[in-house]
Parts: C-alpha cells; structure tokens; sequence
C-alpha cells in the first residue's frame, strides 16, 4: 500500500525544486541523519540530495528538459516529490527503529 506524501514531505521537495529553479541551495553541513532529518525540517536545501532523488526517479528527457533548459515540468515536480516521499519514508523509519532499541 503506497502512502500519500505528506505535507511536510511536499514542502520540503518544493523547496528543492525551488532551489533548484533559482540555482540557490543552502547546503549546511551534517553529520548524522538526526541533523538531516532537522535541516530539512528547518527549510535547508542539498544539492547532492536532489541530484539522487533525480537520478533515481526522474525520466531522461525530464532531466535535460531541466538541467539543459532549466525548465521545470509537472512531470519533473511530481517525479521529484515522489522520490522525496520515499527518502523521508525511509529515513523516518530507520530512526524510528533506532529509537527502539
């Protein structure tokens, strides 16, 4: 059963896809996936993090539609957010593992 994306999951790919529009990402420094999970949380942006939400969900042509045209496509926001939605899925999970133990 796949969930649907949450509202602070779709904040922060937006923020990203806005990042990525304007060329503009904040990229903090982190150490652990705790300081990830709050810098994202806080509005910071990572340029590496997009880049493998791209590789890993988006199509080709919707990739050099943006990065060779810097045009942005419905498609390319929905790939984005769903890719987005799985990271933070995933990562939300495993630090709720750890917690447990």
């Amino acid at each position: 059963m796949t969930k649907r994306i949450t509202p602070q999951q779709k904040r922060i790919a937006d923020a990203h896809i806005k990042a990525r529009k304007a060329d503009k990402f904040t990229n903090p420094v982190v150490s652990t996936v705790a300081e990830l999970l709050t810098a994202l949380e806080a509005g910071e942006t990572f340029s590496d993090m997009l880049r493998e939400v791209e590789v890993r969900h988006c199509t080709v042509t919707t990739l050099i539609l943006c990065r060779q045209l810097n045009h942005l496509t419905d498609s390319y926001t929905r790939q984005v957010r769903n890719g987005f939605k799985e990271i933070l899925t995933l990562m939300a999970e495993r630090q709720d593992r750890r917690s447990q133990m």
